[in-house]
């Protein structure tokens, strides 16, 4: 029966003994420690789905980090194609020097166009959409090269496709690392993500003489340029990454884009100046790289490829180090700032010192060595360089990327474009070929890579910036004005 007593309302439960005497107890209560295991079970649970989801995301998060880095491998190979087939080609079409380097310059104007566009659109139609539209542009531009090969000009223009296409790459894998990767594993993903144009610089190279001796220099780039189709394919049949709820970062529209800021703010001028050196000497080297060693040390276009297959090799290696590295440090409490500091050091001044090595070289076995060390000394970059744009703002990290590779890409134009036309002048003076190269190829890359350690330590920290509160003159005044406007409406 239902028993009143009380006043808890209970349940009550009956009794009749034989002697007909009754008792009456209550029915008793869950006790709170079950009710306590149930909820701490259910917690339990909801934990451990959450975990999986996780370990879901984490895995969704590196397929494509590796997917970019293949997109990536393909872009150095459609560049370091060129670096071997321009002597086949030039002794093909009697280019001069000066037009070689032209051609091979040509790829950084449209690099340096698009990398501010390109940073802008990741930011609102995603980096996903936006790589693989790069891939498209720069895989139909090497399409085109053979075709276009019996004009400089029309060749030109098939190369400043390239560049426009692989333009995107950066500021796009920057948009999806930003994102969905938290700080103390950026560079390890930075590293996974960019250590593909080193693979790209292997396969390029392995790959190329091959093709030319086998069946002619057009194949290169036919085989390449379908290469980066079927990437597109694989890539959009995969669904992206869910954002983690606690690094949402909003899309921008380009009229929001703070660029005052961008411009003035001293940290973005110093990394600038930092990719500007990176560039510079990072691709001169790799265009010249087989035209030196046929030049300077006699060798075949087999060998030389070969010989310039070490440094992009152990440049795979040094990326692995440095991300590994610098993470370690950071999760173990050091300051950002220093971490960045001290691995674009090592990515500035260790070049430096391995290229004197290799201006002075007596024999190709030292210079392979010494271009070996400079080029794994520069991929440091990637735990300085490469993480500083999402360091400063995951929200415009794609821009930031953007108008830093701009300025970079004047690096690469000036470089590739200087060597030529320096070459053609310390020829004509007479110069002997050490002397020469030199002159023309390495001292001018030490001269650059000083500056921007320089530029990097004078001005560079990794303090997050909100630049949309930076103070402009009459800002206050308006946003006030605007603010009451608002609320009146």
């Amino acid at each position: 029966r239902r028993g009143s007593g009380g006043g808890s309302g209970g349940a009550r439960i009956c009794h009749v003994g034989a002697g007909g005497d009754v008792r009456i107890r209550a029915r008793p209560r869950p006790r709170r420690c079950a009710r306590a295991a149930h909820a701490a079970a259910d917690a339990s649970a909801s934990d451990a789905d959450s975990a999986a989801d996780q370990r879901v995301q984490k895995r969704s998060v590196y397929a494509h980090c590796a997917l970019m880095s293949l997109a990536n491998a393909l872009s150095d190979m459609d560049k370091v194609c060129l670096s071997v087939a321009i002597v086949p080609m030039a002794a093909t079409f009697g280019w001069t020097p000066a037009e070689a380097g032209a051609i091979q310059s040509a790829f950084f104007w449209g690099f340096m166009v698009s990398q501010v566009p390109g940073g802008a659109a990741a930011s609102k139609w995603t980096g996903k959409r936006m790589l693989a539209l790069g891939v498209v542009l720069w895989s139909v531009g090497t399409l085109l090269a053979p075709i276009a090969a019996v004009s400089v000009t029309a060749l030109c223009a098939s190369r400043i496709l390239v560049g426009l296409g692989e333009g995107f790459s950066p500021t796009a894998t920057t948009d999806m690392v930003a994102r969905y990767v938290p700080r103390e594993e950026r560079a390890r993903a930075v590293g996974i993500v960019f250590t593909g144009f080193n693979i790209g610089n292997v396969v390029g190279l392995l790959a190329t003489p091959p093709l030319i001796a086998l069946i002619g220099w057009p194949a290169v780039f036919y085989a390449f340029g379908l290469a980066g189709i079927v990437w597109v394919a694989a890539w959009l049949a995969i669904p992206a990454p869910k954002e983690p709820k606690n690094m949402v970062v909003p899309r921008v529209r380009l009229y929001e884009l703070p660029w005052r800021a961008f411009v003035r703010s001293r940290v973005v001028l110093g990394v600038c100046g930092a990719h500007f050196a990176d560039s510079f000497g990072k691709f001169t080297i790799l265009a010249w790289l087989p035209t030196f060693f046929v030049e300077r040390f006699g060798s075949t276009l087999a060998e030389a490829a070969a010989y310039s297959l070490l440094p992009p090799c152990f440049g795979i290696f040094s990326a692995g180090v440095a991300s590994t590295w610098a993470d370690g440090l950071i999760a173990g409490g050091t300051d950002v700032t220093v971490v960045r500091r001290r691995a674009e050091a090592v990515a500035t001044l260790g070049p430096a010192a391995c290229l004197v090595v290799a201006a002075l070289a007596p024999n190709k076995i030292v210079a392979v060595l010494a271009l070996t060390a400079a080029l794994g000394a520069a991929r440091f970059a990637l735990a300085s360089l490469y993480c500083i744009h999402q360091d400063l703002s995951k929200k415009h990290a794609p821009t930031l990327l953007g108008i830093t590779s701009s300025v970079g890409a004047l690096g690469g134009v000036a470089g590739t474009a200087l060597t030529g036309l320096l070459l053609r002048f310390t020829t004509s003076e007479g110069m002997g070929a050490s002397q020469s190269w030199g002159v023309s190829l390495f001292l001018p890359i030490i001269l650059v890579y000083v500056l921007g350690f320089m530029c990097w330590q004078q001005h560079v920290k990794a303090d997050h910036i909100k630049f949309e509160k930076q103070k402009r003159p009459g800002g206050d005044d308006e946003g006030k004005a605007a603010s009451a406007a608002s609320a009146a409406a």
